[in-house]
């Protein structure tokens, strides 16, 4: 569920507008890898703008000719609601034009107001939906730094309240922690996930190895490395059996942080070969 806004220019003669001229001075921009991670103060075909004093989901920016094309994914913090309409004000005083088309509606700035109520009315909504249909036992949300998953402790801090979201997504991003995903290589007759874990370093990880919006999922075999530039590799299972579970950060995945005797236990027990 997302909100869309077009900006579309009017006239013979177009300013061209820069991601860095929609930004005030506490916004960030960056793009997402392929694990849907933040790669901070990068630009590509989809940008994401986002406020590091309020993480929250950020908002995303495309552009198509003379098209500037705005999605707000839904539901948000409202915080990221009022970012999401300041950006379009910003935009429209420096193309000098008050008027952009929202679900291909025109709309004029003087209607802001209403529109970041209806978001949050929306949010609230989905929010509903996410914390007491039961039907949703696990959904993964994407923020503006990384993925969280939203199970039912999640459920019960969150309780279906916009302000409770946006507090949680802020707190959970701000923590200082490398989230681990998987690279993922193709040999002769298997797909090979590796996710890579260095001593002395807080990462998060997931209890069970998977990859977002994969479709071969089921057919990767997974694997860690452990260690500082080294091949030692051992099975995910084996590697998730062996380390300290108990700090917990989302529904998914624990942080964990490996001094060089563990890393070293658990290679003496479980190294392997791909």
């Amino acid at each position: 569920m997302a909100v869309e806004v077009k900006i579309k220019q009017k006239g013979l003669f177009k300013k061209k507008i820069e991601i860095e001229d929609m930004l005030s001075n506490n916004l960030l921009f960056g793009v997402m890898d392929e694990n849907f991670r933040m790669v901070p103060n990068e630009k590509g075909k989809y940008t994401i703008i986002y406020d590091p004093n309020n993480l929250a989901r950020g908002l995303e920016v495309s552009f198509e000719k003379n098209i500037i094309d705005l999605r707000l994914p839904l539901p948000t913090a409202k915080s990221d609601i009022e970012m999401f309409y300041n950006v379009i004000k910003r935009i429209c005083n420096k193309l000098k034009i008050d008027s952009f088309e929202r679900y291909d509606e025109v709309l004029t700035l003087d209607t802001i107001d209403q529109l970041i109520r209806d978001d949050v009315d929306a949010s609230t909504r989905a929010l509903d939906d996410i914390c007491y249909d039961k039907q949703y036992e696990t959904i993964t949300i994407f923020g503006a730094l990384n993925p969280i998953a939203i199970g039912s402790k999640e459920k019960d801090t969150i309780k279906g309240s916009v302000d409770n979201f946006g507090k949680f997504l802020k707190e959970k991003q701000e923590i200082d922690a490398y989230y681990a995903a998987p690279k993922l290589y193709k040999s002769d007759t298997d797909i090979i996930g590796i996710y890579v874990i260095t001593e002395k370093v807080d990462s998060i990880v997931p209890l069970k190895p998977k990859v977002i919006m994969n479709n071969e999922n089921q057919n990767i075999k997974f694997y860690t490395i452990i260690g500082d530039g080294t091949n030692d590799v051992v099975k995910y299972e084996d590697f998730i059996s062996s380390v300290d579970q108990s700090n917990y950060y989302d529904d998914e995945h624990i942080i964990i942080n490996l001094s060089k005797k563990e890393i070293e236990n658990i290679l003496e027990k479980y190294r392997t070969e791909i």
